[in-house]
């Protein structure tokens, strides 16, 4: 129980904090599309090195799956870069994203919190 409040609690804040450093960034002018590109490029190669020099299963599944969260994460940078896009659904789908690759399913309640927590950050970004 206390091990999925503490994961909920480190991704929301995980993507919360996230989404102000690609913001600040973006401004910035330090990251953009291409450098997504670039990222989900070099997850591709890291994960198919994982699969060609793995020989141990263990090894391999926890590499796998820190790659499959990269990959959601960097799904959702390049979906945060464009402005036209729903910052709010966007960050509450990773979220759920990430809890699912935990296995976590957050209560109702849990949810209803994350959402505040998201929408007071996301008020708290559009301000700076």
């Amino acid at each position: 129980m206390w091990n999925d409040l503490i994961i909920l609690g480190s991704i929301t804040l995980f993507v919360l904090g996230l989404g102000f450093l690609i913001s600040y960034l973006r401004k910035k002018q330090i990251i953009d599309h291409d450098d997504v590109n670039l990222s989900r490029r070099i997850i591709e190669i890291v994960e198919l090195i994982f699969v060609v020099i793995s020989k141990d299963e263990k090894f391999k599944n926890k590499g796998t799956f820190a790659l499959d969260l990269a990959k959601v994460v960097v799904d959702y940078i390049d979906n945060i870069l464009d402005d036209d896009v729903d910052k709010k659904e966007v960050s509450l789908d990773v979220i759920w994203k990430l809890l699912e690759k935990f296995e976590i399913t957050p209560t109702e309640e849990q949810w209803q919190l994350i959402e505040i927590i998201v929408d007071e950050g996301l008020k708290l970004q559009d301000k700076k």
